[in-house]
């Protein structure tokens, strides 16, 4: 059985979510910033190139609200 590691499901999650038409407000998604903190940024953006430059975008995005 394989598992999607977090960096893939955050990418995944970013791709569907921009595609059902929506932009992720981080907040109201109650992302969980110490969790999202031990996330492998490069990663995530690997995942992200694999499906298009709005999910790139969403993932830079969401990376800078971590930082906040």
């Amino acid at each position: 059985m394989n598992i999607a590691d977090k960096e893939k499901a955050l990418a995944d999650f970013l791709y569907y979510y921009l595609r059902s038409g929506f932009s992720p407000d981080f907040d109201e998604e109650r992302f969980n910033k110490r969790i999202l903190k031990e996330i492998n940024w490069e990663k995530v953006f690997h995942y992200a190139e694999l499906f298009n430059k709005n999910t790139i975008k969403a993932a830079k995005d969401c990376e800078e609200y971590v930082k906040c």
